[in-house]
């Protein structure tokens, strides 16, 4: 504390201008430094405070503190710092102006603010002073410049130096590197001053603007600012300027000053160049005296040069909208809405920018659109190229447009609100704009037709949202009748809430979003669909109506309308699924079970299985037995029918991946005309092949594949599902080569089968249902568990292993219901074979000779021989 209070009383004293005064002050400061043995009391070392009074006024030199220079210099006095001791200094201000600090090293430019600069400081000590401290060498040249904090400030102030030892504040003159040239302009903005189209329509908002020619004799970044009463803006252009043409040849527009709300911009220019200034107001119609000032390495001349304009012309046209005018469809339907109208062709004779606007009573408000060539009043967007919206302020229509000569435009002029009439003035403006010329519009037929009708109990039904089989809506379907290629407009009318659907050619009340083309429902008016769509002549169009909640019966009208619309006919959907009886079926089987292999528990002795997925039975003349894949044993397991141990065919040797090796097997299949055994080698990603003579080493036919089943049809295409990318691949045997069968309609698709005409029939897991595909058909159509996953006889859960019979029969392992289903072709709903309380998981079925079902009954590792009943 004694130390400051010295500091103080020591500059109160050196008031005197340039003057300065050294105080010395020695503390001694008791340090007690204690080791083992010793206690040592060392004196601090000596603070020498130095200060010097001077003064800034308007002949001090400029500080250029941030450029642009000619804009932020500040009067400043610059010390060099000379020391005779190394060490920490302390420098500060006392006066009554707000100072600002900065320290320089080596050299100082008064027009490079930044250059050799390391510290500044605007507030850092009492009352608006600025504090630096800093580490300065003896040997090093150091040097503080004191400025203001505000620009323009004058007045008297001391800085004090405090450190080792006394302070040399040697003033010096700030040498500059560059030269910056001030040229200024004085001139006045006068009701006969020139027009500048600054903002558009330029017939609407007058400015007055003064023309300058720029020459430059150095290049360089130069500064251009307006000093004036009013405020000003300004614009630079390459070579020439077009009073209507505001961006044509613009280099740099306004950019305003915060400090002086005038407009001020930085450009870099060249002598070589032509370069042209316009000053002009902020606001229309303002006039008053202005100065230019431009500061830059080189002097700037401004010489007025007069404001080159393209005529700028303007044309008004009084009419009316009555009820006799010709109706335009501003809203679809046409036939709802009426909007009267007038079209006008557009006559120009130069290319440009164009405004369109209109006047009316507070009436009526106008709404445009133009057109390129010509406008059909029924079809509003052919030929259409723009339109406007309502000016807020005004209610009528403003439009700013690009126009071609040689081009023919028609502007058609109606209402915001349907049936309004009254008087309107169009206004027309741009650059030699012609005319107005009343023209008529083509007028379409536009034909509208009714029919009444009613959906009752006895109505088709229609899966209009899932699951079907839980959601019953009543329905009815119409051919539409069209006989013009154009845009339709369907909808309904009623008191209950309707949904529309419109399909090509034909509908199926199942698929519903097979051959759908658009929908809509319960958002028209009174929860009535509309339908907007795009019919062609000759083709076959359904429309489907049915109701927003389900079970709903009642009337309703459905309305359309478009050009030569001829009417709806009453049809028939088609229903690809329906529900069936299932009373007289052709066969039933023993409901108590025979584990015929297994049964003994997990293991891996000949007689056991852990966690088996595929099975394959042969039974004919040649061969009776059972080929198991025993998927946690890593082998495929050869039962003899009616044997008690099985025979390891493939695998076996501990789960790997060498040719000798499986790894998780899911499937296999016996090929005789090879005699060898196809596997789904699933752990590994592969197909193998190998020999049921033993007489080959084992073979991987196909890498890289996430397999699950295998199936061949009688062409020997190998069929392999791919569970993880969700398609079907079939290959050649012979030198396969890949084809994708089936793509994007599965999930975690399973085991397949291979039916009649080389049909694929496909368990699709993931959507819990079976698809059909028949040859060389883009598309399947599920045949089994349309509704999704469940329990009931409609739904199937995960379905795995499948079967197809000589009747089209197709037997489904469901999986997570644990039972057997057994489903018409045709059918909505299953009927069930075998009950769900035998099973664990079960995976894959198949039959033998005699129709008796075998069951890989997975997670119980057996499998299970249902018989068949034989009075059936």
């Amino acid at each position: 504390m004694k130390i400051f209070s010295r500091m103080r009383l020591a500059y109160k004293v050196g008031l005197a201008l340039a003057t300065i005064v050294v105080v010395v002050v020695v503390i001694t400061v008791p340090v007690v430094l204690k080791t083992q043995s010793t206690t040592t009391t060392v004196t601090a070392m000596t603070s020498v405070i130095t200060q010097r009074t001077s003064a800034l006024t308007t002949n001090s030199q400029t500080f250029c503190r941030q450029t642009p220079c000619i804009m932020y210099s500040h009067y400043a006095q610059t010390f060099e710092i000379n020391i005779t001791t190394s060490g920490t200094y302390y420098f500060h201000t006392n006066g009554t102006i707000d100072t600002y600090g900065c320290r320089y090293v080596d050299t100082i430019n008064a027009s490079d603010p930044y250059t050799n600069r390391l510290l500044c400081d605007d507030n850092g000590y009492d009352n608006g002073q600025f504090m630096l401290v800093v580490l300065l060498e003896s040997t090093s040249k150091n040097f503080i410049v004191v400025s203001t904090k505000t620009i323009g400030v004058t007045g008297s102030f001391t800085i004090i130096g405090t450190g080792p030892s006394s302070i040399d504040f040697i003033p010096k003159d700030i040498s500059s590197t560059t030269t910056i040239t001030l040229s200024k302009y004085e001139s006045i903005l006068t009701n006969n001053s020139q027009q500048f189209c600054r903002t558009l329509p330029c017939d609407d908002y007058i400015y007055y603007a003064q023309a300058f020619e720029i020459n430059v004799t150095t290049n360089g970044t130069y500064y251009i600012r307006f000093i004036s009463g009013i405020n000003m803006y300004g614009y630079i252009y390459n070579e020439s300027v077009d009073s209507t043409y505001l961006y044509q040849n613009l280099l740099r527009s306004s950019d305003f000053d915060m400090v002086t709300k005038q407009y001020m911009v930085a450009i870099t220019l060249e002598p070589t160049k032509k370069y042209i200034l316009v000053a002009t107001t902020d606001s229309p119609k303002a006039i008053g005296s202005f100065s230019i000032v431009g500061s830059g390495l080189g002097s700037l001349n401004f010489a007025p040069v007069n404001i080159s304009g393209t005529s700028w012309l303007r044309s008004e046209y009084a009419s009316a909208l009555t009820t006799n005018s010709q109706q335009f469809c501003v809203h679809s339907p046409c036939d709802e809405y009426i909007y009267y109208a007038q079209a006008f062709e557009i006559n120009i004779t130069t290319n440009g920018t164009y405004y369109f606007r209109s006047r009316s009573d507070g009436n009526m408000n106008i709404v445009a659109y133009i057109y390129n060539e010509s406008v059909d009043a029924t079809y509003p967007y052919r030929n259409y190229i723009t339109f406007s919206l309502l000016n807020v302020g005004t209610s009528q229509y403003m439009m700013i447009i690009t126009l071609q000569q040689m081009t023919k435009y028609v502007l058609v002029v109606t209402t915001s609100s349907p049936t309004l009439t009254g008087p309107f003035t169009l206004i027309g403006s741009g650059p030699y704009f012609g005319s107005f010329t009343p023209v008529n519009m083509t007028e379409t037929p536009w034909l509208r037709s009714e029919y009444s009708s009613l959906l009752t109990n006895n109505s088709q039904q229609f899966c209009r949202s899932s699951p079907c089989d839980e959601y019953i809506f009543y329905a009815q379907a119409f051919e539409i009748n069209v006989t013009t290629t154009g845009m339709y407009y369907i909808r309904s009318n009623g008191t209950m809430p309707t949904y529309g659907y419109i399909y090509n050619e034909s509908v199926d009340t199942t698929y519903t979003n097979r051959s759908l083309l658009e929908w809509n429902g319960y958002n028209y008016q009174n929860d009535q669909f509309m339908i907007i769509v795009l019919l062609e002549q000759m083709t076959k169009y359904i429309l489907v109506v049915t109701s927003y909640a389900p079970q709903v019966i009642g009337s309703f009208t459905i309305i359309g309308s478009g050009p030569n619309f001829h009417g709806f006919t009453p049809v028939n959907m088609t229903e690809s699924l329906k529900f069936c009886t299932y009373s007289n079926m052709n066969m039933k089987w023993n409901q108590n079970a025979t584990t015929i292999i297994g049964g003994y528990g997990l293991g891996n002795q000949s007689n056991q299985l852990a966690y088996p997925v595929g099975i394959f039975v042969i039974d004919d003349d040649d061969e009776q037995s059972i080929y198991i894949a025993d998927s946690n044993n890593h082998r495929i397991m050869k039962w003899i029918f009616n044997t008690t141990e099985g025979q390891v065919i493939a695998g076996g040797n501990q789960q790997g991946n060498r040719t000798d090796q499986l790894n998780t097997p899911t499937d296999m299949l016996i090929d005789k005309i090879n005699d060898s055994i196809i596997i789904c080698d699933q752990g590994n990603r592969r197909i193998v092949q190998w020999s049921l003579r033993n007489d080959t080493i084992p073979k991987i036919m196909i890498s890289n594949i996430d397999c699950w089943s295998l199936a061949m049809d009688t062409n020997r295409n190998l069929y392999i599902s791919d569970y993880k990318k969700n398609v079907i691949k079939r290959y050649n045997v012979n030198d396969l080569n890949e084809t994708l069968v089936i793509a994007y309609q599965l999930d975690e698709p399973t085991f397949m089968f291979i039916g009649k005409n080389n049909s694929v029939y496909v368990t699709d897991g993931g959507h819990h249902r079976i698809i059909r595909w028949m040859e060389n058909e883009n598309e399947g159509i599920v045949v089994a568990g349309a509704f999704g996953n469940g329990t009931s006889n409609t739904r199937l859960s995960y379905p795995q292993g499948i079967f197809v019979d000589s009747l089209n029969n197709i037997y489904i392992v469901d999986g997570n219901n644990n039972r057997i289903m057994q489903w018409h072709q045709g059918c909505q709903n299953g009927q069930l074979v075998i009950d769900g309380n035998q099973f664990n998981n079960p995976k894959d079925l198949t039959f033998d000779r005699q129709n008796n079902i075998y069951i890989v009954d997975t997670n119980n590792h057996r499998i299970q021989k249902f018989h068949i009943q034989h009075d059936y």
